[in-house]
């Protein structure tokens, strides 16, 4: 399946123009690459082609047209995967929206980062990932454009800090030996003994967790590290 750079491409389906713009800044932000439209022929029309890997959509809106796209994506031989939006807190709509196809359901207000993780599992659950983007919650990496984010905030590493964190993150929920992870990282450089696994990853929980909550960053006693989002 196609992405654009590299990205996945994601197809917004809103009306109210300020949540539009606020849904496709954060994407953004975490690295998607995205389209938005307005009204429901746009959708279903655009929806219909292969360049989207998911659509993110108000199901919920006055005249329930949301419905109508959700209907027709996921009609399709191939269904895209769809998130449904809703300002509405019923349950009912919920049932209503994942019994006609879509992957996932959020309410408005949501913030950034359960935005973005929710978009991730929905395309995580389809099978739809990209080898340049890394992430765990809101922790994301973008590798082709070496940038780091977390929480939608820019995370400023060094070359060494960013390898470690790549190797954590390719492996997150794997626990990895201190000698794996100076093998891997600065190769023959160091002998047994040396403290520099331990050194820089409390550089990397200063960048990536000291200000941010969960934490991501896990010792694991007597065995090693861990990086772990559940």
């Amino acid at each position: 399946m196609a992405t654009e750079n590299g990205k996945i491409h994601a197809l917004v389906f809103e009306e109210d123009l300020k949540t539009a713009d606020l849904i496709e800044k954060t994407l953004v932000k975490c690295g998607y690459a995205v389209d938005v439209v307005g009204d429901n022929r746009s959708a279903i029309a655009r929806g219909s082609s292969d360049q989207y890997q998911i659509v993110i959509g108000d199901v919920c809106n006055p005249d329930k047209s949301g419905f109508e796209v959700l209907r027709a994506l996921h009609s399709r031989q191939w269904p895209i995967p769809f998130l449904a939006l809703s300002e509405h807190q019923k349950e009912a709509d919920r049932m209503r929206a994942l019994e006609q196809g879509a992957n996932d359901f959020l309410t408005k207000p949501f913030d950034e980062a359960e935005l973005c993780a929710r978009v991730q599992t929905v395309l995580w659950r389809a099978g739809i990932t990209t080898n340049s983007i890394l992430q765990a919650r809101d922790l994301t990496m973008d590798i082709s454009r070496r940038v780091v984010r977390r929480s939608s905030k820019t995370v400023n590493l060094t070359r060494t800090e960013f390898s470690l964190l790549e190797l954590l993150l390719r492996n997150k929920n794997v626990i990895l030996p201190r000698n794996y992870i100076r093998e891997k990282v600065w190769g023959s450089k160091f002998e047994d003994g040396t403290n520099i696994v331990d050194v820089y990853i409390n550089y990397l929980r200063s960048s990536v967790d000291k200000e941010f909550s969960p934490r991501l960053i896990h010792t694991v006693r007597g065995k090693g590290f861990m990086l772990r989002e559940d």
